[in-house]
């Protein structure tokens, strides 16, 4: 479906690094989805030191 969506990205999910602090491990990333069916355009803005595309 077009429109904005969130992806939920996690470090390390199966946790075997060793940390003092797990509550910075996840994160969301807008992506839009655009055109129509059969013909989608993916597009991921900047964030931060991230670029897009």
């Amino acid at each position: 479906m077009a429109g904005e969506h969130y992806v939920q990205v996690l470090a390390h999910p199966e946790k075997r690094l060793e940390e003092a602090d797990l509550t910075n491990n996840s994160a969301l990333r807008k992506v839009v989805l655009g055109g129509r069916p059969r013909a989608r355009t993916v597009t991921v803005p900047a964030h931060g030191l991230v670029g897009g595309n």
